[in-house]
């Protein structure tokens, strides 16, 4: 299984275009464009919601992903215990086993979702 993390962290605020192989920024308001970068065709998921990435871009990522229709998974991003479990990706059904989990991906079986540290999980969507 292939997943893409983080995969707009520091590319959409041209402040930081000096990381990107092609030092451009990505636009905000063009996620049909970067739904075309190569990784995406190689992908089963995107990583929407990193915990160690700014809103504006698990919101680019959530965008990118469902313009492509890939499954949504999340990941703390954890560098310290206090932050383990602050994001998480939500199953639609139970899995007992690796293969499970990743069958339940791969069928975009998968939403991410925040709240679990203070038991009250919620997915994370668009706004309306």
């Amino acid at each position: 299984i292939m997943v893409a993390n983080h995969p707009f962290r520091y590319k959409l605020d041209p402040r930081f275009s000096f990381i990107n192989p092609d030092h451009e920024a990505i636009d905000p308001e063009r996620p049909e464009t970067a739904a075309k970068l190569e990784i995406f065709e190689v992908c089963d998921a995107v990583e929407v919601l990193n915990g160690a990435c700014s809103e504006e871009e698990n919101l680019f990522a959530l965008k990118v992903a469902r313009l492509l229709g890939l499954a949504e998974v999340a990941g703390s991003d954890s560098h310290s215990a206090n932050s383990i479990g602050c994001v998480t990706t939500l199953l639609s059904e139970p899995v007992r086993n690796e293969r499970e989990l990743i069958d339940a991906i791969k069928a975009g079986r998968t939403r991410a979702g925040r709240g679990l540290i203070a038991g009250s999980v919620t997915p994370f969507d668009l706004p309306a």
